[in-house]
């Protein structure tokens, strides 16, 4: 009986100690947050602030932000949304800029990311189809890819000095 007391209160400790660091890593993601917003108060890119387009038409089915994950029974933070888009659907660039990559990459599948200049950023992943290659510039609005034939939900998000923000 003891030794079952013992196991039942060592878990609660675990799970005390697993609720404190994740209540302070939030915490330090709100203090970067809080960091690159007053980082964004320069540029063209953040003067369009709330007024940026999706780069697809569709709906939102995951957001930015603290999320519990049902499979792991932990918090996650979502760097990104997911927009659940047509097949073949055209993706487009949020703003003008030039393009620092396009490939693959592991968990996003095909990428394009946009440089948008003052260390803004745009990242458009599991498309279809790019259609824009490294050096690449764009113009607001510029067809940049395709979401593939299955209709994969694309994965897009905006960093500042590589800090992912709403």
């Amino acid at each position: 009986e003891n030794y079952h007391k013992l196991k039942v209160t060592e878990s609660q400790v675990q799970n005390l100690i697993t609720q404190f660091n994740t209540r302070i890593e939030f915490e330090k993601l709100q203090q970067s947050e809080k960091q690159v917003s007053f980082d964004m108060t320069q540029g063209e890119f953040y003067k369009r602030k709330g007024t940026l387009p999706y780069p697809v038409q569709g709906q939102v089915i995951s957001t930015f932000g603290r999320h519990f994950d049902l499979a792991s029974q932990l918090y996650i933070f979502k760097k990104g949304i997911e927009i659940n888009a047509q097949k073949k659907e055209t993706v487009r660039a949020i703003f003008s800029g030039k393009v620092a990559f396009s490939g693959n990459l592991p968990n996003y599948g095909r990428v394009l990311i946009l440089d948008h200049g003052n260390h803004y950023n745009s990242l458009l992943g599991r498309l279809g189809v790019i259609t824009k290659k490294e050096g690449d510039r764009v113009a607001m609005n510029d067809a940049v890819g395709l979401i593939d034939e299955l209709g994969t939900p694309m994965y897009f998000e905006i960093r500042s000095r590589n800090v992912a923000v709403n």
